[in-house]
């Protein structure tokens, strides 16, 4: 797709272009966060919604273009076909064999497509599918949040007939990549510390924390043969717990969830 064909956004941020790349090169495909809801979400319902969202969210716009070059770029589409984005499925299915299914989903680059798919699995499951690179991990829960507010607002005004074409404001603005906003580049005083504290004398303030309070650990699951995924539950106060945590080691939750998986898997596998 040409560049004269759409409104060009920006240059992908660093962030951003290695998230791009990533996908491209088939390392990491997607991010799936789901909602169970008590009733039925009929689509008449949820097409009204998304028009709303949409409109409101300029990211669910954005399209990746020049993905195979060294200038990556975002560009706005004209329109979203929600028929083509939204998959309603009826099985019998587990729903870990239905989540495997999702994280096998390919967003296409260079087209005017949007990179985020919407799948509601036996009514009442409504998972939302994206690509890293126009997201972050935090927006998948804005994105439930957005929707179970609009699927419960009695005054939404619904129609069983709207159209599933969703025309797009072409004089919407992408937020500005992270690098812009927020220095990421470690002050000198971290990289000082972290180095005395990695290979300084285990003695006096770089001794090794021997902080245990709080420790947290997911339940194991020996890897079964033919099995591929499995769902872990974790309380809200644990994972608020564990957030406190990483926050005051200058980390995430995303870092930590690929630490304990990394033991895990050492341990599963000698």
């Amino acid at each position: 797709m040409s560049e004269d064909s759409s409104i060009v956004w920006r240059p992908t941020g660093l962030l951003e272009t290695y998230f791009a790349t990533r996908a491209r090169l088939d390392y990491y495909q997607c991010v799936c966060v789901w909602s169970q809801f008590n009733r039925p979400v009929p689509k008449s319902h949820l097409y009204t919604a998304m028009h709303a969202i949409i409109a409101r969210n300029p990211a669910l716009c954005a399209v990746v273009l020049d993905s195979k070059t060294k200038s990556i770029k975002f560009a706005l589409a004209k329109e979203i076909d929600l028929d083509r984005m939204v998959e309603y499925r009826s099985t019998s299915g587990s729903f870990e064999e239905f989540l495997a299914e999702l994280h096998e989903v390919r967003m296409a680059y260079d087209t005017m497509t949007p990179v985020w798919k919407l799948f509601v699995w036996n009514a009442k499951t409504v998972a939302f599918v994206y690509d890293h690179t126009p997201f972050d991990g935090v927006s998948g829960a804005l994105f439930h949040v957005q929707l179970a507010t609009l699927l419960n607002d009695r005054s939404t005004s619904l129609s069983a007939d709207i159209s599933p074409i969703v025309k797009i404001d072409q004089s919407m603005k992408l937020h500005p990549a992270v690098e812009s906003i927020v220095s990421t580049s470690p002050s000198l005083p971290f990289v000082v510390r972290t180095l005395l504290t990695e290979f300084g004398p285990k003695w006096g303030p770089f001794k090794p924390s021997a902080e245990r309070d709080g420790h947290i650990f997911a339940p194991y699951v020996h890897p079964v043969e033919g099995s591929t995924w499995r769902i872990l539950e974790i309380p809200a106060e644990k994972v608020a717990i564990l957030l406190a945590k990483c926050r005051a080691h200058n980390t995430t939750l995303t870092a930590l969830w690929h630490t304990m998986l990394v033991m895990g898997m050492s341990t599963a596998y000698p």
